[in-house]
Protein backbone atom coordinates (compact mmCIF):
# COMPACT_ATOMS: atom_id res chain seq x y z
CA UNK A 1 0.00 0.00 0.00
CA UNK A 2 2.89 3.02 0.94
CA UNK A 3 4.31 1.70 -2.74
CA UNK A 4 0.65 2.52 -4.55
CA UNK A 5 0.07 5.65 -2.98
CA UNK A 6 4.08 6.84 -2.99
CA UNK A 7 3.11 6.57 -6.64
CA UNK A 8 0.19 8.02 -6.20
CA UNK A 9 1.59 11.21 -4.80
CA UNK A 10 4.23 11.32 -6.65
CA UNK A 11 2.04 11.67 -10.30
CA UNK A 12 -0.44 14.17 -8.10
CA UNK A 13 -3.42 11.88 -8.12
CA UNK A 14 -5.94 11.67 -5.52
CA UNK A 15 -6.26 8.34 -3.04
CA UNK A 16 -10.25 6.91 -4.02
CA UNK A 17 -11.77 5.54 -1.50
CA UNK A 18 -15.58 3.95 -0.98
CA UNK A 19 -16.96 4.12 1.98
CA UNK A 20 -20.39 2.22 2.96
CA UNK A 21 -21.63 2.90 6.29
CA UNK A 22 -24.52 0.47 5.08
CA UNK A 23 -22.13 -2.54 4.82
CA UNK A 24 -20.88 -2.10 8.36
CA UNK A 25 -24.58 -2.27 9.64
CA UNK A 26 -25.06 -5.31 7.72
CA UNK A 27 -22.01 -7.23 8.71
CA UNK A 28 -22.30 -6.77 12.37
CA UNK A 29 -25.57 -7.11 14.28
CA UNK A 30 -23.83 -5.08 17.03
CA UNK A 31 -23.16 -1.58 15.14
CA UNK A 32 -25.09 1.11 16.26
CA UNK A 33 -27.54 1.65 13.70
CA UNK A 34 -28.11 5.63 14.18
CA UNK A 35 -24.40 6.18 13.81
CA UNK A 36 -24.64 5.23 10.36
CA UNK A 37 -26.75 7.82 9.47
CA UNK A 38 -26.02 12.04 9.92
CA UNK A 39 -28.95 12.93 12.07
CA UNK A 40 -26.56 13.35 14.93
CA UNK A 41 -28.73 10.81 17.00
CA UNK A 42 -26.12 8.64 17.89
CA UNK A 43 -23.80 9.00 20.68
CA UNK A 44 -20.68 10.46 19.56
CA UNK A 45 -17.64 8.50 19.69
CA UNK A 46 -14.50 10.59 20.86
CA UNK A 47 -10.95 9.36 19.31
CA UNK A 48 -7.62 11.77 19.91
CA UNK A 49 -10.01 14.60 21.41
CA UNK A 50 -12.33 14.84 18.04
CA UNK A 51 -15.85 13.90 18.26
CA UNK A 52 -17.64 11.74 15.44
CA UNK A 53 -21.00 11.73 15.01
CA UNK A 54 -21.42 9.54 12.20
CA UNK A 55 -19.24 6.61 10.36
CA UNK A 56 -18.50 8.45 7.39
CA UNK A 57 -16.32 11.37 9.03
CA UNK A 58 -14.31 8.36 11.40
CA UNK A 59 -13.92 5.68 8.39
CA UNK A 60 -12.78 9.29 6.41
CA UNK A 61 -10.28 9.93 9.18
CA UNK A 62 -9.13 6.59 9.39
CA UNK A 63 -8.00 6.94 6.29
CA UNK A 64 -6.37 10.41 6.47
CA UNK A 65 -4.78 9.25 9.42
CA UNK A 66 -3.07 6.69 7.98
CA UNK A 67 -1.64 9.10 5.07
CA UNK A 68 -0.31 11.59 7.48
CA UNK A 69 1.48 8.69 9.56
CA UNK A 70 3.30 7.53 6.66
CA UNK A 71 4.43 11.05 5.41
CA UNK A 72 1.33 11.65 2.77
CA UNK A 73 -0.52 13.85 4.76
CA UNK A 74 -1.00 16.65 1.58
CA UNK A 75 -2.59 13.64 -0.48
CA UNK A 76 -6.06 14.65 -1.67
CA UNK A 77 -8.78 12.28 -1.24
CA UNK A 78 -11.85 11.21 -2.96
CA UNK A 79 -14.80 9.39 -1.93
CA UNK A 80 -15.41 7.20 -5.28
CA UNK A 81 -18.21 5.41 -3.65
CA UNK A 82 -20.77 6.02 -1.49
CA UNK A 83 -24.24 4.79 -1.04
CA UNK A 84 -27.36 2.97 0.56
CA UNK A 85 -29.39 -0.04 -1.04
CA UNK A 86 -33.49 -0.18 -1.33
CA UNK A 87 -34.06 -3.88 -1.13
CA UNK A 88 -32.43 -6.78 -0.16
CA UNK A 89 -32.20 -6.80 3.63
CA UNK A 90 -34.11 -5.64 6.13
CA UNK A 91 -32.28 -2.49 6.17
CA UNK A 92 -32.06 -1.68 3.12
CA UNK A 93 -35.13 0.06 2.13
CA UNK A 94 -35.96 3.37 0.65
CA UNK A 95 -36.86 5.09 3.76
CA UNK A 96 -33.51 4.71 5.21
CA UNK A 97 -31.55 5.02 1.26
CA UNK A 98 -33.79 8.52 1.28
CA UNK A 99 -32.61 9.44 4.85
CA UNK A 100 -29.08 8.27 4.34
CA UNK A 101 -28.45 9.72 0.74
CA UNK A 102 -29.85 12.87 1.89
CA UNK A 103 -28.15 13.43 4.82
CA UNK A 104 -25.24 12.63 3.35
CA UNK A 105 -25.49 15.77 0.44
CA UNK A 106 -26.70 18.21 3.70
CA UNK A 107 -23.11 17.12 4.89
CA UNK A 108 -21.26 17.85 1.64
CA UNK A 109 -23.38 20.70 0.82
CA UNK A 110 -22.22 22.14 4.60
CA UNK A 111 -18.46 22.61 3.25
CA UNK A 112 -17.39 21.97 6.50
CA UNK A 113 -15.56 18.53 5.60
CA UNK A 114 -14.40 16.41 8.74
CA UNK A 115 -12.98 16.66 11.74
CA UNK A 116 -9.14 15.84 10.37
CA UNK A 117 -10.28 17.08 6.99
CA UNK A 118 -11.90 20.39 6.76
CA UNK A 119 -13.29 21.92 3.63
CA UNK A 120 -15.21 20.91 1.26
CA UNK A 121 -15.12 16.70 0.03
CA UNK A 122 -14.98 15.35 -3.38
CA UNK A 123 -17.47 12.07 -3.65
CA UNK A 124 -19.23 10.52 -6.04
CA UNK A 125 -22.56 8.96 -5.12
CA UNK A 126 -23.06 5.64 -6.66
CA UNK A 127 -25.48 4.10 -8.66
CA UNK A 128 -28.33 6.09 -10.75
CA UNK A 129 -29.88 3.17 -11.88
CA UNK A 130 -30.16 -0.71 -10.09
CA UNK A 131 -27.48 -2.92 -11.37
CA UNK A 132 -28.36 -6.38 -12.62
CA UNK A 133 -24.88 -7.82 -13.16
CA UNK A 134 -23.10 -9.78 -10.67
CA UNK A 135 -21.27 -8.10 -7.91
CA UNK A 136 -18.48 -8.96 -5.46
CA UNK A 137 -20.12 -7.36 -2.56
CA UNK A 138 -21.92 -9.70 -0.19
CA UNK A 139 -25.70 -10.16 0.06
CA UNK A 140 -28.77 -9.94 -2.05
CA UNK A 141 -28.83 -6.33 -1.57
CA UNK A 142 -26.35 -5.52 -4.19
CA UNK A 143 -28.96 -4.98 -7.36
CA UNK A 144 -30.56 -2.31 -5.04
CA UNK A 145 -28.14 0.52 -4.81
CA UNK A 146 -29.85 2.88 -7.55
CA UNK A 147 -31.75 6.07 -6.75
CA UNK A 148 -33.67 5.50 -9.96
CA UNK A 149 -36.05 2.33 -10.86
CA UNK A 150 -35.33 0.23 -13.84
CA UNK A 151 -37.97 2.23 -15.64
CA UNK A 152 -35.97 5.74 -15.06
CA UNK A 153 -38.33 6.73 -12.03
CA UNK A 154 -36.89 8.39 -8.74
CA UNK A 155 -37.46 5.74 -5.61
CA UNK A 156 -37.83 8.53 -3.17
CA UNK A 157 -37.45 12.00 -3.15
CA UNK A 158 -34.10 13.37 -2.85
CA UNK A 159 -32.59 16.86 -3.33
CA UNK A 160 -28.91 16.87 -5.28
CA UNK A 161 -29.46 21.10 -5.09
CA UNK A 162 -29.11 20.65 -9.58
CA UNK A 163 -32.35 21.78 -10.27
CA UNK A 164 -35.25 24.31 -9.94
CA UNK A 165 -37.26 22.01 -7.99
CA UNK A 166 -34.25 20.17 -6.14
CA UNK A 167 -35.82 17.04 -6.94
CA UNK A 168 -34.97 13.98 -9.53
CA UNK A 169 -36.14 14.66 -12.29
CA UNK A 170 -37.79 11.02 -13.67
CA UNK A 171 -37.21 9.51 -17.51
CA UNK A 172 -39.47 10.66 -19.92
CA UNK A 173 -41.78 9.05 -22.21
CA UNK A 174 -41.13 5.40 -21.08
CA UNK A 175 -43.63 2.86 -22.90
CA UNK A 176 -44.55 -0.02 -20.84
CA UNK A 177 -46.08 -3.84 -22.18
CA UNK A 178 -49.40 -4.76 -20.42
CA UNK A 179 -49.42 -5.33 -17.31
CA UNK A 180 -49.33 -9.45 -16.61
CA UNK A 181 -48.39 -11.22 -13.43
CA UNK A 182 -47.45 -15.00 -13.92
CA UNK A 183 -49.44 -16.33 -11.58
CA UNK A 184 -49.01 -20.47 -10.29
CA UNK A 185 -52.38 -22.44 -11.45
CA UNK A 186 -54.06 -23.59 -7.93
CA UNK A 187 -54.13 -26.93 -9.64
CA UNK A 188 -50.47 -27.23 -9.55
CA UNK A 189 -48.87 -28.99 -6.47
CA UNK A 190 -46.29 -27.61 -4.52
CA UNK A 191 -44.80 -31.03 -4.11
CA UNK A 192 -43.87 -31.54 -7.78
CA UNK A 193 -40.58 -32.17 -8.11
CA UNK A 194 -40.30 -29.87 -11.14
CA UNK A 195 -41.16 -27.03 -8.96
CA UNK A 196 -37.91 -26.39 -7.18
CA UNK A 197 -35.40 -26.38 -10.23
CA UNK A 198 -37.75 -24.44 -12.21
CA UNK A 199 -37.90 -21.73 -9.65
CA UNK A 200 -33.92 -22.10 -9.51
CA UNK A 201 -33.86 -21.98 -12.86
CA UNK A 202 -35.87 -18.75 -13.87
CA UNK A 203 -34.18 -16.67 -10.24
CA UNK A 204 -30.65 -17.33 -12.04
CA UNK A 205 -32.11 -15.48 -14.84
CA UNK A 206 -34.08 -12.64 -12.83
CA UNK A 207 -33.38 -10.86 -9.43
CA UNK A 208 -35.41 -12.91 -6.89
CA UNK A 209 -33.65 -10.85 -3.56
CA UNK A 210 -36.89 -9.03 -3.15
CA UNK A 211 -38.17 -12.29 -1.55
CA UNK A 212 -35.72 -12.46 1.07
CA UNK A 213 -36.20 -12.31 5.28
CA UNK A 214 -37.42 -8.88 6.09
CA UNK A 215 -37.66 -7.50 1.71
CA UNK A 216 -39.81 -6.15 -0.04
CA UNK A 217 -42.21 -9.13 -0.65
CA UNK A 218 -40.58 -11.08 2.17
CA UNK A 219 -44.09 -12.03 3.45
CA UNK A 220 -45.22 -13.73 0.64
CA UNK A 221 -46.45 -17.53 1.10
CA UNK A 222 -45.16 -20.37 -1.02
CA UNK A 223 -47.00 -20.11 -4.17
CA UNK A 224 -46.57 -15.73 -4.28
CA UNK A 225 -42.86 -16.84 -4.20
CA UNK A 226 -43.01 -19.04 -7.20
CA UNK A 227 -45.47 -16.45 -8.95
CA UNK A 228 -43.43 -13.83 -8.18
CA UNK A 229 -40.04 -15.27 -9.34
CA UNK A 230 -41.66 -16.26 -13.17
CA UNK A 231 -43.00 -12.49 -12.95
CA UNK A 232 -39.67 -11.26 -12.72
CA UNK A 233 -38.26 -13.48 -15.33
CA UNK A 234 -40.89 -12.23 -17.63
CA UNK A 235 -39.78 -8.50 -16.38
CA UNK A 236 -35.77 -9.69 -17.54
CA UNK A 237 -36.88 -10.35 -20.53
CA UNK A 238 -39.25 -8.01 -21.21
CA UNK A 239 -37.55 -4.66 -19.51
CA UNK A 240 -40.16 -2.17 -19.48
CA UNK A 241 -42.80 -4.55 -18.03
CA UNK A 242 -44.09 -2.89 -15.08
CA UNK A 243 -45.79 -6.46 -14.09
Amino acid sequence: MIAIVKFLSDNGAPFTVNIYPFISLYMDANFPGEYAFFDGNASPITDGGMNYYNMFDANHDTLVWALQKNGFGNLPTIVGEIRWPTDGDVNANPTYAQRFNQGFMSHLSGGKGTPMGPGPIDAYMFSLIDEDAKSIQPGNFKRHWGIFAYDGSPKYPLNLGTTNSNALVPAKNVQYLEKKWCVMKPSAKLDDPQVAPSVSYVCSLADCTELGYGTTCGNLDTRGNISYAFSKARRASSPTSPW
